[in-house]
């Protein structure tokens, strides 16, 4: 007797909603293109250019994913700010003046409007669920960020 190994290949259907968002079962995909959070992930989605995961940009990081994002307009920035708020809902129970105290609220703003008039990207993080989302920063405040810590210390004068 001998033992073998042989390839299987299994192919099997996965309905894919107009967000990119995959599901098993047709209905729940048709009904999810329906809702309001695929058209605001459909829009989104439009504004990345590259994904990424967390690791590959810094060392030493979990699973989470990186959005690299383009915002070239008001649309775009609400676009962006729309996306963030449908996956943090608790902000969404806070009253307007609470969210606008809100330093995650302040810090989301603060980037998204950097990002479209500095015209740089901005760096986004998202769970590896996709059930985060959260600001790294633009690219230049990332650096900016980085030069402030490192207190003046650079290659040049070490």
């Amino acid at each position: 007797m001998k033992t073998i190994k042989k390839e299987r290949v299994s192919y099997y259907e996965l309905y894919v909603a107009n967000d990119g968002t995959e599901f098993n079962d047709k209905a729940e995909c048709e009904a999810y293109d329906k809702t309001a959070k695929c058209a605001i992930f459909s829009a989104y989605n439009a504004l990345v250019v590259k994904k990424t995961l967390e690791e590959d940009l810094f060392t030493s990081c979990g699973e989470n994913r990186v959005e690299i994002v383009r915002i070239n307009s008001e649309e775009d920035a609400l676009a962006v700010l729309k996306a963030f708020f449908s996956v943090n809902t608790y902000l969404m129970s806070k009253s307007e003046d609470e969210r606008a105290q809100n330093a995650e609220v302040c810090r989301a703003i603060e980037f998204i409007k950097r990002a479209k008039e500095e015209k740089d990207f901005l760096v986004i993080g998202r769970g590896y669920d996709f059930d985060s989302f959260w600001f790294y920063g633009t690219q230049k405040s990332i650096i900016e960020d980085f030069e402030k810590r490192l207190g003046g210390f650079t290659s040049e004068n070490a």
